[in-house]
């Protein structure tokens, strides 16, 4: 009867344990991606620096950790090791092709990277900016979540190119403050958030406080310092 607790135990230890390791990893993706690109990216003067796939890469390496958990405690059939195989090297091309996808703005150049192949523009190549701000919507929330949870703020800088292209140049207000800036120098038509302006400010001043100035400047050309 001892033996058996103990073993109970130990399984619940190993369980409690994997459980919170799949958390740290889901946690700690984004942070450890972002400080090892601002390392990388230390000696470039850039303005804004975007990873348009880091809940993916989040997703993809959550589920590597599950799959070598799963695959360290349960014996497979040779079948289940074929589904293995098949499941790690979907979350590691995953991975892969996620992390190795970013975008930088620069005063001079515009960079799309995707996996292993750069793709370089001019300022010149810019058609327009769209920026665009919404929050989540409150009929489509999802039953699980509590009603007196936060909704969840979207927010857009997209940079449309002539060849058809676009990202989202969205870093942080400081950041893309400066890139707007920018941005209405080099006279590259802007296309504003839909909403009026005095129906924004009523909406979204308890989300941005003191940097709603700067939040009116891009997402509406208003500039309060001048």
């Amino acid at each position: 009867m001892k033996r058996v607790r103990w073993e109970g135990v130990r399984l619940s230890k190993k369980l409690v344990y994997s459980i919170i390791l799949v958390l740290l990893v889901n946690v700690a993706t984004e942070l450890i991606l972002v400080m090892l690109y601002n390392l990388f990216f230390s000696s470039i003067n850039h303005i804004t620096f975007t990873l348009p796939f880091i809940h993916l890469t989040k997703f993809f390496s959550t589920g590597l950790v599950i799959l070598l958990l799963v695959y360290r405690h349960i014996h497979f059939t040779e079948k289940g090791k074929y589904i293995f195989r098949v499941l790690l090297s979907v979350s590691i091309v995953g991975i892969i092709i996620s992390v190795f996808s970013f975008n930088v703005v620069t005063e001079k150049n515009l960079l799309k990277y995707r996996v292993v192949y750069p793709y370089f523009y001019d300022w010149e190549d810019v058609d327009h900016v769209e920026t665009k701000i919404y929050r989540d919507d409150a009929v489509a929330r999802s039953k699980n979540v509590s009603r007196f949870t936060p909704l969840k703020v979207h927010i857009k800088y997209n940079i449309h190119l002539k060849n058809g292209a676009s990202f989202n140049a969205w870093d942080n207000i400081d950041n893309v403050y400066e890139l707007h800036r920018l941005v209405l120098n080099q006279h590259i038509d802007v296309q504003y958030n839909e909403m009026d302006l005095e129906s924004f400010v009523s909406k979204y001043t308890s989300d941005f406080k003191e940097d709603m100035p700067k939040i009116k400047y891009i997402f509406y050309g208003v500039n309060d310092k001048n």
